[in-house]
């Protein structure tokens, strides 16, 4: 008890394949095999790290998310409340079933579950998951995102809306260019929340400008 009382923090999603090998050295040593405290100690620093960079792309930025936004969209549709509760039976079956089993495969694979991490498998599963994660956003932005400029350009009947010439330009650019320069803030480190009450006050002065509608 002693001994696992010392630091430890990873994604924890994959905390169930580090439980699972460590569960594993224990039994070993109990049993009198050649498995010393530090060898314990030191697989678990060594796999928490890698583990939880692999964890985070895949559940945080890939799963959860797309899982989400098919959720709203349901939400949003004819079905309503099958959509909060399609997310939470699903994303509860997707987490506890894989727990479950990467805690038994690190059980019975020990010190060779090495073998799952070696080579480039990890660094190749981070890298697609996060080009499905971006992917998805970029798929799901024009949908939500929707800002209409009511403006009239021209005149009589050769007059056309500010709207309809962004759309011959590149349907959905000025939502993907908010989006990016949300993004761009929030990497200079702007307060998310003073970024929401910024984009509130900017709709509010556009609509009561005109130059923004519904």
């Amino acid at each position: 008890m002693q001994r696992h009382l010392a630091f430890f923090n990873t994604m924890p999603y994959m905390q169930s394949t580090i439980t699972g090998v460590v569960l594993s050295m224990e039994e070993q040593r109990a049993n009198g095999g050649l498995i010393e405290a530090e060898d314990i100690n030191n697989v678990k620093v060594g796999m928490m790290g890698p583990l939880a960079g692999v964890g985070d792309p895949v559940w945080w930025s890939t799963i959860r998310p797309v899982l989400a936004a098919f959720a709203v969209g349901l939400a949003n549709s004819q079905v309503g409340i099958v959509g909060p509760l399609l997310f939470f039976i699903v994303w509860n079956a997707l987490r506890l079933g894989f727990r479950g089993y990467t805690q038994m495969l690190g059980y019975h694979s020990g010190l060779n579950i090495t073998q799952y991490l070696s080579g480039d498998l990890l660094p190749r599963l981070t890298q697609g998951a996060s080009i499905l994660g971006m992917f998805i956003m970029g798929a799901v932005v024009p949908r939500w995102t929707v800002i209409n400029f009511p403006t009239i350009v021209g005149s009589g009947r050769n007059g056309v809306s500010m709207q309809y010439v962004l759309n011959q330009i590149l349907p959905g650019l000025v939502p993907l260019l908010l989006t990016l320069g949300c993004l761009w803030l929030i990497r200079k480190r702007v307060n998310p929340i003073w970024l929401m009450i910024g984009l509130f006050v900017v709709g509010f002065l556009g609509y009561w400008s005109g130059i923004l509608g519904l």
